[in-house]
């Protein structure tokens, strides 16, 4: 990792999972991924969370993985997006429409709090993805979500970290780590895609707030804004 301070969190939180008998790795190649979604489970990606090889290749997201005794139990996977002059609604918009090319109109609606909020560079987080019979455990799933964002941090200069959840996970967002939360943020035209709803909740933190979630000094890591 390119900082120090990001690299000692990182060996801490390693060290942390790895007394507990984990061990993190990033996934890359397609053998492997396949490999972590038939252990955890995962049979598919939504269309607006796809994370494709080219992607990876060019350095534009990541899949985490943890691993115990050599099967994998836990995935996340994030990518970057950069905003340029465009809007949240906007990009979301198109986005989502470039997954459905078969719908002419899609989302409803975006709400002006977050429009508003969200902009600049930012990474998208996909739904943690835990294994049958190793889900329950908050402690081990915040060490996992922190390392998550020490990659993220370490790889590109993002302004906002976002996901979206359902929700019934809405109490979770303090332990995914974001501190601003978005209700009925999105609004979509029936039908509704399967796996979206009008009620999904989006969560988001700030660089800055990232930084003092994760380091003591979050000053000596130098700016928040986003390059490239």
């Amino acid at each position: 990792m390119k900082n120090a301070l990001v690299q000692r969190k990182s060996e801490q939180l390693k060290e942390k999972l790895s007394q507990r008998g984990f061990e993190l790795r990033l996934v890359q190649d397609e053998q492997c991924l396949g490999q972590m979604f038939n252990d955890i489970g995962k049979t598919e990606t939504h269309p607006v969370s796809e994370l494709h090889l080219d992607q990876l290749k060019r350095g534009e997201g990541f899949w985490l993985a943890m691993q115990h005794e050599g099967e994998f139990v836990t995935c996340i996977s994030a990518r970057v997006e950069h905003l340029h002059d465009r809007s949240f609604g906007e990009f979301w918009t198109n986005h989502c429409q470039s997954k459905y090319p078969e719908r002419t109109h899609l989302v409803d609606q975006v709400s002006d709090q977050l429009n508003t909020t969200l902009d600049g560079c930012l990474v998208y987080f996909g739904g943690v993805q835990v294994a049958e019979g190793w889900q329950g455990n908050i402690a081990r799933l915040k060490l996992f979500c922190d390392f998550a964002r020490c990659v993220a941090y370490d790889r590109w200069a993002f302004d906002w970290l976002y996901t979206i959840i359902n929700r019934k996970h809405r109490a979770l967002s303090r332990i995914y780590g974001f501190e601003e939360i978005f209700d009925d943020a999105v609004s979509w035209v029936d039908p509704v895609p399967e796996g979206l709803s009008n009620d999904q909740v989006y969560l988001a933190s700030r660089r800055q707030m990232v930084e003092a979630r994760l380091f003591a000094n979050p000053g000596e890591l130098g700016d928040n804004r986003c390059h490239g």
